[in-house]
C-alpha cells in the first residue's frame, strides 16, 4: 500500500448524499459495519474500535513515511479538539513496519490523538484499503458514513462536513 498522490481522492457515501459526483472507495461500504480491530496503543494499552460504539470515530491509515498523511496529522488534531466535546474520537492507525520510526515521528511531531500501531498492516488489509492516508469516518451507529484516500488541504472542507453530518451538526 503506497502513498496515493496528492490531489486523487476517492469519496463514498456523504458526497453521494450531498449530490455530488464520487468514485468508489474499496473500503468498507456506506452503511456496512467496518472490522473491528485490537491493535497495540500507547504505553501498553490497547485500542479496540468496539469499545469507541457510541461516538463518531475518525480513523486515519497513515505513516511516517508519507508525505500526505504527516500534512492530514495537524488538521486530525484540530479536528479532536473541536470536536471531542460533541463525541467525535480520531484513531490515527500507524502502519510503519518498524515501531520505532512511528515513535521518531511522533517524537518530533507529538500528536494527542487515540494512537494505534498496525506493523503487520492487517487491518488496512481487512478494510481492502488501496492506498494512504485513508480516512474513514464512523457514525455512532458503528456504521461506515464516508471513507476517502489521499490527502491535501483542498479536502479539509468535505472531510469536515462527513464529520459534522455524522455528529448531527448542522451542514451547509
Amino acid at each position: 500500500m503506497g502513498c496515493r498522490p496528492v490531489g486523487l481522492v476517492r469519496w463514498v457515501g456523504l458526497l453521494a448524499m450531498l449530490g455530488w459526483t464520487m468514485t468508489a472507495l474499496a473500503a468498507p461500504a456506506v452503511g456496512s459495519v467496518p472490522p473491528d480491530f485490537t491493535l497495540a496503543g500507547m504505553e501498553q494499552s490497547e485500542v479496540q474500535l468496539a469499545r469507541l460504539q457510541g461516538k463518531v470515530v475518525v480513523i486515519e491509515f497513515w505513516a511516517s513515511w508519507c508525505p500526505a498523511c504527516q500534512q492530514s496529522m495537524p488538521w486530525l488534531e484540530r479536528l479532536q479538539a473541536r470536536y471531542g466535546v460533541r463525541g467525535l474520537q480520531v484513531v490515527a492507525i500507524n502502519v510503519d513496519q518498524k515501531r520505532e520510526d512511528a515513535d521518531a515521528w511522533l517524537v518530533a511531531h507529538p500528536l494527542k490523538l487515540l494512537l494505534a500501531f498496525d506493523p503487520a498492516n492487517r487491518t488496512p488489509r481487512s478494510y481492502d484499503l488501496s492506498a494512504m492516508p485513508a480516512t474513514l469516518v464512523i457514525g455512532a451507529d458503528g456504521k461506515v458514513r464516508a471513507a476517502h484516500e489521499g490527502f491535501e488541504p483542498a479536502d479539509i472542507p468535505a472531510l469536515e462536513m462527513a464529520v459534522k453530518a455524522a455528529l448531527g451538526a448542522p451542514v451547509p
